[in-house]
Parts: structure tokens; sequence; C-alpha cells
């Protein structure tokens, strides 16, 4: 991280968010570990490319930068999105449409991550001439329980009906998501958007928990 990031890691105490070690947000062996491999993890509900797999250096920083503040890894995660979005090779120019964090959790931590992380893809993508822009078009008209623990049937049933499409793009859309496991939520928000005669190009996710 340079000499600059090792005297902050001494004074104030600054550690690797997987293996603790002093770094500013991720050391650079652990930066390595999550380097982007886009892959085409699933068909349905539309095609969903993620950048890598749910577990170790991976599965850490994205707990730290979704749970608890850890905002120094966004700029690593954001290369695994953009990522993601050029895997699916959709055409023309593409609207990335952030799934929007539940009000409880949007007020817990004091932004929409997905939504951040979605306009620095954008912004990663413009640097190498991708016409992409961020387009937050989905929003809760209902109430939803925490996804956690619940069974693939029981995640359909949470959701089903609880998103919107607001706005219509009109570019290819690209859902962006976090991670992948049921795809229950990535389905409600192609159902939204065909509820506005809309079809989704595919989705973008850092990693893959299926």
């Amino acid at each position: 991280m340079g000499f600059l990031a090792n005297v902050a890691d001494v004074l104030v105490g600054t550690c690797c968010v997987s293996c603790r070690n002093p770094a500013l947000g991720l050391c650079a062996e652990c930066a390595a570990a999550v380097r982007p491999h886009p892959r085409i993890v699933r068909d349905q509900p539309c095609r969903v490319a993620a950048a890598g797999e749910y577990d170790g250096a991976l599965r850490s920083a994205i707990i730290a930068w979704k749970e608890r503040g850890r905002f120094t890894v966004e700029r690593p995660l954001a290369h695994l999105v953009a990522a993601s979005v050029l895997a699916l090779e959709a055409e023309g120019p593409i609207a990335l449409v952030p799934i929007p964090s539940r009000p409880d959790r949007r007020r817990a931590r004091g932004a929409d991550v997905v939504s951040d992380l979605a306009r620095r893809a954008a912004a990663l993508l413009r640097s190498v001439d991708v016409d992409a822009s961020t387009v937050p078009s989905l929003a809760f008209v209902k109430r939803v329980r925490d996804q956690a623990g619940l069974s693939a049937t029981a995640r359909a049933d949470n959701v089903r009906g609880s998103l919107v499409a607001r706005r219509v793009p009109t570019a290819s859309v690209v859902l962006v998501d976090d991670i992948v496991t049921t795809g229950a939520t990535l389905g409600e928000a192609v159902r939204a958007f065909g509820a506005r005669g809309l079809s989704v190009d595919g989705a973008a996710v850092m990693a893959d928990r299926s």
C-alpha cells in the first residue's frame, strides 16, 4: 500500500479487512485474492455474471464494506462489478440499475451501499469507453424481512411484489447487487421491469453464493 499507508496503519491501527495485517483496506495479498474472474453463473431469472465466489478474502471484504462501513474497499469491489458487467456483453448504452437496500438497512448504514457501488462501477466502465450510467429505478413498495436463513421458496415469497420500477431506462438494463444466492431478489426485479414492458439484459454481482 506504500509508505503513507504504512504510516497510517501505525498511527490509527488500520488493518486489512480480511487477514488483519496492517492496511487501509486490503493488504496486497488479499487484494490479489479478490481480483475479478467474471463468469456467467446462471441463466435465470436473467443472465447473471459474478466476479468471484463468496468465500475467503472476497467474503470478508464484502461483509466489511456492507456491514461495518469499511468503504476503503469500495473501489476494488467496484472493479468486480464492472468486470461482471463486461462479461454480460450487453449491447449499446448500459443502464446499471442497483437493487435498493431495504429502508431499515439504509437508515442503519447511512447510505444505500449498492447504489454507491453501482455509481463507482459505472465510472470505471466509462473510463474504458463503455457507455454506462446508473439509473436508480427500483423502489420497495412493501416491507420485506431479512433474507438470511430463509429457504429458496421462503425468499421468493418474502420479496414477491415488493419492488416497482419507477423509471424506465432507455438503455440496456443491467441489475447490480452484491451477491447472488437463490436469485429471488433479482427475479423480483425482473418481474418489476416486466410489469413496465421492459426486459432485463442481465445482472452483475461481485460474488456467487449459490
